[in-house]
């Protein structure tokens, strides 16, 4: 450590010290001294002229010196400059010595050399040693010294000269290995000084704020346990007088909980402990206090106590139970979520026994996006509270009821209950939903479904069971809804045929599958074909002809209805324009193209290539609407709700508009009194 180098924050604190120690060294009485000595010696055999320059040079550097002291008494500069100045003033003083050294030794008598070589050597050492909070200084004014005693014994070729450049050199090493470790020394004593003494304030300051915020207090109990010598603060914490607790156990404090035994079992060891948390009761309310406590020795040997510190946690144990209850409950409901309801399930199975039962209802809510639309996100929280309340007062002892989701709901029922009373309370949930929810002073219709699923029949973990439970409550929702359906073996098979068909049914579009089937369209009166509807077929690779019945249903309720729409339109379009001007065309919609964010039906605008070329007489469109596409019941929802009623006038405004703007140039037949070519799910040109 030739020279320590402090972090930038420290630098100032650095110079400091260093100026410190350099201003302990008298360097004007040194000055003064050191030119009498040499001016004395000097005189018996150097000339006057050189005797007053030196005089002269070294009054200078003594009214340098004293310049410096000056400035760092009053502290008019700060350290950094100050201590650039002392290393001007130091090579100064170290050019002036080594001059007159160098001059002195050449002139010098033989006889004197055995004199002025140990002194010049003394002086090199001095301001060597002296510099050693500047190192790099130090070592420069040591080899400029030393090259003033080296040059003119060299030059002088006597024996003894010889002997004198030796002792220089050797003592110019000497002195750069003795700055080095005085050095670091010095920086060392230094930092650790100064790390103590932060360490020190630090433990002085914690001990003030146990004084004055009172969030911590210190604490002595003897062995058997007796409060020895309480604290103000821990007589304030406590709620009772220092007479009170001196000599009381300190577990009467606190009232019997696991943490107290836990507490009792710790004092009757030796070893320390830290942050044991337990509660206890101050002014008829709970409180949470952090013990830490370790066993001491008196100062005379004789006597063990116990010594700690109590902080008061009962703000962070709130915070705690808060954080823990917002990750294991519903915020909006206060019933289990997710999480809690899925470690729940793993638990109520690691608990089953070989014929015990345990049963999964998931739950979900009718209507509730048209509630949500209608009263907003309020009045769906109202609609989310209310029917959490209902199916909770319906439980009975061993049923968890959480809500899972947005407007899902789960049950987990185990112990005695038999299959007959968990299809009962099913069926309960569904009637009890069949009443309709009362949001700003209006009855808003919701209505359940419920899915029912049994361990171990239709599952041995709890995630089989719940995704049997699942698979139930889609089958109530395709049966029309309000109702409790059991799961079966079949729904699952006819969950993977379809979820195989919806992967198939995603890329059949590119891979050219779909293909358009045009029915004519004859006039009753007149037998002559007035055009023809655009029917959709699907031709799988595998399958053969899959019927719309099946496609178009997943199409719808996977979004893929939307791009096949387009497509549909595009070809149908693209297909008219060939035909002549007598003949329109037909083609069925989905309300799904309309609705729940999907592109508008006015966007769908003709205009690609051969659909410019459209005439006034070709085209038709067929846009047959439901409230909502394979969901019956809505329309009664809608119709309760003014403003629901407001937005679907609104969007079929919209669409009607799109629709005269294409008859414009493709004339629209609405065939109203026509039915579908298929059941009650609308379509996309089928």
């Amino acid at each position: 450590m030739i020279d320590h180098v402090p972090e930038a924050k420290d630098r100032e604190w650095w110079a400091r010290c260093r100026l410190e120690h350099i201003c302990i060294t008298p360097y004007l009485t040194y000055d003064l001294l050191r030119i009498a000595i040499l001016a004395a010696i000097f005189a018996t055999f150097m000339p006057l002229p050189f005797m007053l320059a030196m005089m002269v040079s070294g009054g200078c550097i003594a009214m340098c010196q004293v310049h410096v002291d000056r400035r760092y008494r009053n502290q008019t500069h700060s350290n950094r400059e100050n201590l650039a100045l002392v290393r001007r003033v130091v090579l100064a003083r170290t050019l002036h010595l080594a001059v007159l050294n160098a001059i002195a030794l050449f002139n010098a008598p033989a006889d004197l050399l055995i004199v002025l070589v140990p002194i010049a050597v003394m002086l090199m050492w001095i301001e060597a040693v002296a510099l050693l909070a500047i190192p790099r200084a130090a070592v420069l004014s040591a080899a400029i010294n030393g090259l003033a005693i080296l040059i003119p014994m060299s030059l002088a070729g006597t024996a003894t000269a010889a002997g004198a450049a030796m002792v220089a050199v050797a003592s110019f090493f000497t002195i750069h290995w003795a700055v080095f470790h005085l050095h670091y020394m010095f920086a060392t004593r230094r930092l650790r000084t100064r790390k103590l003494t932060e360490a020190n304030d630090t433990i002085q300051l914690l001990l003030n704020q146990y004084d004055q915020d009172g969030s911590d207090w210190l604490f002595e109990c003897s062995e058997k346990g007796r409060i020895l010598r309480p604290s103000p603060r821990f007589c304030e914490a406590a709620g009772q007088t220092a007479e009170t607790l001196e000599g009381m156990q300190l577990l009467d404090l606190f009232y019997d909980s696991p943490e107290r035994d836990e507490l009792r079992l710790m004092g009757g060891q030796d070893q320390s402990f830290q942050r044991l948390v337990v509660p206890v009761i101050i002014d008829r309310k709970k409180r949470w206090w952090s013990i830490s406590a370790r066993k001491v020795t008196s100062s005379d040997g004789e006597r063990r106590y116990w010594r700690g510190f109590v902080a008061d946690v009962t703000r962070a144990r709130a915070a705690e139970e808060k954080v823990t209850y917002m990750a294991h409950y519903d915020v909006l409901t206060d019933l289990p979520n997710r999480a809690l309801f899925n470690s729940s399930v793993s638990r109520a199975f690691a608990r089953r026994k070989d014929n015990g039962l345990v049963a999964i209802l998931a739950i979900d809510l009718d209507h509730f996006k048209q509630i949500n639309d209608s009263f907003g996100h309020a009045g769906g929280d109202r609609a989310l509270r209310q029917a959490g309340e209902r199916i909770e007062a319906l439980a009975r002892p061993g049923m968890l009821v959480a809500r899972i989701g947005g407007d899902e709901f789960a049950v987990l029922i185990e112990g005695p209950a038999s299959r007959e009373q968990v299809i009962a309370f099913a069926d309960t949930v569904v009637e009890a939903m069949n009443d309709p929810v009362e949001i700003e002073g209006q009855k808003a219709q919701l209505g359940a479904c419920v899915g029912v699923a049994f361990a171990p029949a239709d599952g041995t973990s709890g995630d089989e069971v719940m995704q049997a439970a699942d698979l139930a409550l889609y089958q109530a929702k395709a049966n029309g809804r309000r109702a409790a359906v059991l799961f079966d073996k079949s729904m699952q098979e006819r969950f993977q045929e379809r979820r195989k068909l919806e992967v198939d049914l995603r890329s059949a579009l590119v891979r050219g599958e779909l293909q358009l089937h045009y029915q004519p369209l004859v006039d009753t009166q007149t037998t002559q074909v007035v055009g023809y509807e655009a029917l959709l077929r699907w031709n799988h690779p595998v399958r053969g002809s899959v019927s719309p019945d099946e496609f178009v249903p997943i199409a719808e309720e996977t979004g893929q209805i939307v791009s096949i729409g387009a497509w549909v339109l595009r070809e149908a379009l693209a297909e008219a324009s060939r035909w002549p001007d007598h003949l329109t065309v037909s083609v069925n919609l989905s309300p799904v193209q309309t609705r729940g964010g999907c592109r508008p039906l006015h966007h769908h605008r003709p205009g690609a290539r051969g659909q410019q070329c459209v005439g006034p007489q070709v085209g038709a469109g067929d846009y047959r609407n439901r409230t909502d596409a394979g969901e019956p019941g809505n329309d009664r929802a809608f119709a309760q709700d003014p403003r629901a009623r407001r937005a679907d006038r609104a969007r079929r405004f919209w669409d009607r508009l799109f629709l005269a703007q294409l008859s414009a140039r493709l004339p629209v037949r609405q065939d109203q009194d026509r039915p579908p070519l298929r059941g009650r799910h609308g379509g996309a040109g089928r």
